[in-house]
């Protein structure tokens, strides 16, 4: 072969690969709060289920995910501001449904409210409980929570909006409060954070049925990396990738 036809054949060689390789999706940045176990920061590296399961998207042939911590709040209003951008760990609603996008559904999880042994005695609470007998304790809930919606509907209105998971369990532990209205697994990660006993801890109710955590942004966000990002959970869901990072987590 001469060298011309060596070089013609590198050339054809060089384009068939550069146009038939997969195109690479563009980095996706995620927004996410301190709810640890679901997500946060630990020793400068963000970190949690949602987090692990991000990171293994990639893996399973996802697009790249870049984190940034911030306050609940601001996350839900950057997602409609910030191209290619979305947050974790968001619960879908029915007021919240028709004003995102709902890329991937993560897990879910048992929103409740819960107290101490300590501030059930005192409280002078029935058992059993229901929700319209804790309407007027002072109640620690984060800010831009989807509970929030729910307990304004139920008449609840003592209810605190905090920073973050780990100022309700402060707040609990003095006394400052009379209940977390939270995940059960997060309310039960900081309090063994805080170095308490679990069993100290008593769930008062459980507002509803589980709920969904989702990958969500705002309705802009592009309908190819979703699909590339629906592909590969759906292998993970299938070599049980998602329940090992769970797993890792309770």
């Amino acid at each position: 072969m001469s060298s011309p036809q060596k070089s013609t054949l590198w050339l054809y060689l060089f384009t068939a690969l550069l146009f038939c390789r997969p195109a690479l999706s563009e980095e996706i940045l995620v927004f996410y709060n301190e709810s640890l176990p679901f997500c946060g920061t630990i020793d400068q590296q963000e970190t949690g289920i949602a987090v692990e399961i991000l990171k293994q998207i990639t893996a399973h042939g996802g697009p790249e995910f870049r984190f940034r911590s911030v306050l609940w709040p601001e996350a839900q209003r950057l997602i409609h501001e910030v191209p290619n951008s979305a947050l974790i760990p968001f619960t879908r609603t029915a007021t919240r449904e028709p004003n995102h996008a709902w890329i991937v559904k993560l897990f879910s999880h048992q929103p409740s409210v819960t107290t101490t042994q300590a501030q059930f005695a005192q409280a002078k609470l029935p058992s059993p409980l229901a929700l319209h007998d804790i309407k007027y304790l002072k109640l620690g809930v984060i800010a831009g929570s989807a509970f929030i919606p729910e307990l304004e509907q139920q008449g609840f209105s003592r209810f605190m909006e905090v920073k973050n998971a780990l100022l309700n369990t402060n707040m609990l532990q003095r006394g400052r409060i009379n209940g977390i209205i939270e995940s059960e697994v997060v309310t039960r990660y900081f309090w063994k954070k805080a170095g308490l006993n679990p069993q100290e801890l008593r769930v008062l109710v459980k507002l509803g049925e589980p709920q969904d955590i989702y990958l969500a942004s705002g309705l802009h966000f592009s309908a190819e990396t979703t699909q590339s990002i629906r592909s590969a959970m759906a292998i993970m869901f299938k070599n049980k990738a998602v329940e090992r990072i769970i797993a890792r987590w309770q």
